[in-house]
């Protein structure tokens, strides 16, 4: 009796592993995609100088999603902010003749789309407003931070 169970078990593994090789099915996919391109264009405008002669500037910059007439496949979510000024200077935004308005010198969020080309045109306004009998010797910055937009 052990010698028939044995047998029936040697049997049926072999029919197994036998039946499992013919019908395994082993595929390979492949899928090829092209990558899709992001385009941030930041175009800056020559700096600027303030002193105690020159108390007011008027700075622009133009964010697009394209550049060389190849259009951003990917949206982008974005704001900036001026670093390193301080309460001794006015400051007032525009956007396309809108203005905007800065919260601790930072913007609010804005979109740039993909795949139809579009353009930020911004407009920064500084004054000094200071003491004039001191000189002015500040370096502040434009940041710009981006990424990509979820909808």
């Amino acid at each position: 009796m052990k010698k028939i169970l044995f047998l029936f078990a040697i049997v049926f593994l072999l029919a197994s592993v036998i039946i499992h090789n013919n019908y395994s099915i082993n595929q390979n996919i492949c899928i090829y995609s092209n990558i899709a391109e992001p385009i941030f264009n930041v175009e800056f405008d020559t700096p600027l100088v303030l002193d105690n002669t020159n108390n007011f500037a008027q700075y622009s910059f133009k964010i697009s999603n394209s550049k060389d007439n190849i259009i951003s496949d990917i949206p982008f979510c974005y704001y900036f902010y001026l670093a390193n000024l301080t309460p001794d200077f006015s400051v007032s935004c525009y956007m396309d003749s809108t203005e905007i308005l800065l919260s601790n010198f930072v913007s609010e969020k804005f979109i740039l789309n993909n795949l139809t080309k579009e353009e930020h045109i911004f407009t920064i306004s500084i004054k000094y407003t200071g003491n004039f009998t001191t000189s002015i010797l500040t370096n502040f910055k434009l940041k710009i931070i981006y990424e990509q937009y979820n909808h």
